[in-house]
């Protein structure tokens, strides 16, 4: 708890009045999530179960390692319909966390590999493209992810080494001059990133969590 708890505490001049913004929040929120997946990825079979809920799908994760869906169009890897009782998604019984956005999800697998899959308008889904994705699909190549989070239409995942990635819709004035640095490596406002930028921070990340058009 010891790094979640610096990072909290080196944040908290951020969090004054007048200069919150949805990024921030989104940050925090990646941030709580990450405690219980920091060390050594869970085994299939020995996994808590989780829920991830977006504005409009669900996604789960079964305690064998297997995803369900329901909801709008993408909640079960099919862009045609929408769901209304959970659906397998795929076949894999190796993923070991999940986030949900408004219509596009995230997912980890047992070798730390990172997926994605939903609508993509913004390039939330990290492939370097706007092309949604009816199934998930891996996000490069790395093997070193810890954990993730999803915004409205934005994406955060942490990396072993406790760096902290961002990609999705960029709509808060990350330009501003007033901006903290971590917010400004992201680049000028309102240009989205199609694939995971890195976002410097003299500190590493111990958890990262995503809210509306927030990070945290």
């Amino acid at each position: 708890m010891g790094v979640q708890t610096s990072f909290l505490k080196s944040m908290a001049g951020y969090f004054r009045p007048g200069l919150g913004s949805w990024l921030r929040l989104s940050l925090v929120l990646l941030l709580l999530a990450v405690a219980a997946a920091v060390g050594s990825p869970a085994a299939a079979g020995d996994l808590n179960p989780a829920i991830a809920a977006g504005s409009m799908h669900t996604i789960a994760l079964q305690a064998d390692g297997t995803l369900r869906g329901w909801g709008g169009a993408y909640a079960n890897g099919s862009a045609a319909t929408s769901v209304e009782t959970p659906a397998p998604i795929g076949s894999d019984n190796t993923w070991t966390a999940i986030a949900a956005g408004e219509s596009h999800g995230l997912a980890l697998q047992s070798d730390r590999t990172l997926w994605a899959w939903g609508n993509n308008d913004f390039g939330q889904l990290g492939d370097g493209s706007k092309t949604a994705l009816a199934a998930p699909a891996p996000i490069g190549n790395d093997s070193d992810w810890m954990a993730i989070a999803a915004g409205y239409q934005h994406s955060l995942a942490l990396k072993t080494d406790g760096s902290l990635w961002a990609w999705g819709a960029n709509n808060v004035g990350l330009s501003r001059s007033h901006a903290p640095a971590w917010e400004r490596a992201l680049g000028r406002s309102g240009v989205p990133f199609a694939v995971p930028i890195r976002i410097d921070f003299p500190i590493r990340y111990g958890s990262v969590v995503a809210h509306y058009g927030v990070a945290t």
